[in-house]
């Protein structure tokens, strides 16, 4: 319980700290492309991993 309250207090802070780096398409950006690098490396060990 505590582990969680921590975390969305945690995500609550950080959310208005980052309030003006969210704000420029450019952070967006570099932001989707390691979503896109992350989701890619999951799929590959995944797609090589043997049976």
């Amino acid at each position: 319980m505590l582990a969680s309250v921590l975390w969305f207090t945690g995500l609550g802070y950080g959310a208005g700290r980052a309030h003006r780096l969210l704000e420029r398409p450019g952070t967006w950006r570099v932001l989707e492309a390691l979503v896109g690098v992350v989701m890619l490396a999951i799929a590959l060990r995944l797609a090589l991993q043997p049976v």
